[in-house]
This record gives structure tokens, sequence and C-alpha cells, in this order.
């Protein structure tokens, strides 16, 4: 990480820090609320940054009571900001000093990636592979001279491997590892399953119980920790969405809404009676109110607005 990097981490968390302060004094207004989730859309740094500093707060479950309650009936009684600052970074850190230490030991030569929703990005990896990472996604890559590991933690990535002839590829999700065997192929963590597509070459996959299979150039399947479903042809522009892209064929409404779902923030609702609606076209992930206009005007439906994060697809 370079100076200014670190530089930026830096402020970053301390402005975490101190949000969470504010958190545990009870002293957040609406506008507080809403100027944090403000902060915490900056970047994804901010969001993994603020993401760590929730996982910090729940370790006070783990505090030994009395230490917990002075600490917060000092902020009640009018402690400074500072001062409710350090006590709580002296509270969070010790029950968590032992995780975080595992963590680094772990995680000494791990590099984490991220894109908050609506964001993609490009990469080249340390051994000149390629890694496109769609919305809201997040990965842990480790090499060293035995193995190239990546460790999908959230939404959907692809990736072009580059040769080597001593070190695998491997590709672990929470339902078990894959294997590259010359190839491009996307990964994407779904709400039970990991879904496999191969474009080009072939990729091994091994459960977490030890089932296996090799899936070829053209094909897609999903897995689980227990079982691989049968493959089924690569689905059309599979990977469209490197390009902003997202692609409907006589796709479902609700479908469609769901996947679209994943690039805005907010919620996207579909009135059962007509979430079978087809919807077809091509449509740019840039702007996705102007998606949702479009969807109004030429189908046959309504939309309720409640907020600009609260929509739902109603009859007409």
């Amino acid at each position: 990480m370079t100076p200014a990097a670190e530089n930026s981490r830096s402020r970053i968390i301390d402005e975490a820090a101190d949000w969470l302060a504010r958190l545990h004094g009870n002293a957040m207004s609406a506008a507080d609320l809403q100027a944090l989730e403000q902060w915490q859309q900056q970047s994804a740094e901010h969001q993994y940054v603020w993401q760590q500093a929730q996982q910090l707060s729940r370790q006070l479950a783990n505090v030994e009571p009395a230490l917990g309650m002075s600490v917060l009936n000092r902020s009640r009684r009018g402690m400074s900001r500072r001062q409710l600052l350090s006590s709580l970074t002296l509270v969070l850190a010790a029950p968590a000093a032992s995780w975080w230490g595992f963590q680094l030991f772990q995680n000494r030569h791990a590099v984490f990636y991220t894109t908050a929703t609506g964001e993609r990005r490009d990469m080249i990896l340390a051994d000149g592979s390629e890694m496109a990472m769609n919305t809201a996604s997040r990965v842990q890559v480790k090499f060293d001279a035995q193995q190239r590991l990546l460790k999908h933690l959230a939404g959907e990535i692809w990736l072009q491997t580059a040769p080597d002839a001593v070190r695998p590829f491997l590709v672990t999700t929470e339902h078990g590892q894959l294997r590259a065997l010359g190839t491009r192929f996307l990964v994407r963590n779904e709400e039970k399953s990991t879904r496999l597509s191969v474009f080009e070459g072939a990729v091994e996959i091994i459960t977490r119980r030890a089932v296996s299979r090799v899936v070829a150039a053209g094909e897609q399947v999903s897995f689980t920790a227990a079982a691989i479903a049968d493959s089924v042809p690569l689905v059309a522009a599979a990977d469209a969405w490197r390009n902003g892209v997202m692609y409907a064929r006589q796709m479902r409404l609700a479908d469609f809404l769901a996947e679209l779902s994943r690039y805005r923030k907010g919620i996207l609702r579909c009135d059962a009676a007509v979430a079978d609606v087809p919807v077809s076209g091509t449509f740019q992930l840039a702007d996705t109110d102007s998606i949702l206009q479009l969807l109004a005007e030429t189908l046959p439906v309504s939309i309720n607005r409640r907020s600009q994060y609260w929509i739902t697809f109603n009859p007409p």
C-alpha cells in the first residue's frame, strides 16, 4: 500500500471510529443517520472499514458487563466525544485483539478487493491473470510459491487465468473449490449456491463434501456444499455486465427486477399480478432510474414510489 493509500485508510478508520462513538453515545438524530449513510457511500473503502467497525462493535457483547456499562453510562453523563472514542477504543480492542492478530497472521500476504453497489472494476493480478468484479463484490487474493488462491466472498467475478506450470489457480467459495484448467470463467455467489459459467477451457469443481466434476467451455452449473446440479448451456451474454449492459429476452418482470436490484440501493418489489410480464431489450446499467422509467412507459404496469429507495411495480 502506498503512503497516500495508507494515509487515506487511516483517515477513514478515524472517521469510522468517530461515527461508532457517536452511535454508542446515543446522540444520533435522523439527520445524523442520513449523514452516516452518505459517509459510507463515498467509496468501497468507506463501506469496508465501516463493516469492520460494526464487527468490532458487536464485540461489546463479549465485554465484561460492568466495564461495558461503565463506558456507556459515562457517555450518558456528558462525556466528550474524544473521551468516549478513547474509552470505546479500549473496550472494543480488548476482545478483538486476538481476532485481529489471527487475521493479520493469516492475511499477511493477502489483498482484498471490493466493489460498491453499482460499481464494476477491472484489474490485472500479480501473475498476469485478469479479473473483473461486478457490483457489490468482494475477493481476497493470496498468491504464494505453491498456489494462486482467490477467496470469493461476495458478488460476481470474471477471470481469465494466466499460465503457470507450477502453481494451480484456485477459487474458493462457501460451497467448495474451483480449479482453473487454463480457462476463462465467471463465478457468482447466489443465495444458496455458487454459479459457475465457463467461456473457455475447463474448470474442476470440488464441493465441500468432496463431490467433483469438470465443467467444460460453453457450460454453466450451480453447486452447493453437498451437490452439483446438471450442466446447462451457457447463458448468452452472461458476462455482458463487464460492458455495463444487461440483456433480457422474454425475462419475467419479477426476475428482471431481482437482477436489476443488484445494481442499485434500496428495494425493488413486484406485485404478483405483473410478475410474469415479459421483458426484452438491452439496458444500460449506469442509469437504473432510466431503466425503471422505460419499463413503466413500455409495459402494462404502474410504479409506486414510496421513496427513491422503495419502488413497487403494480398493475396499471
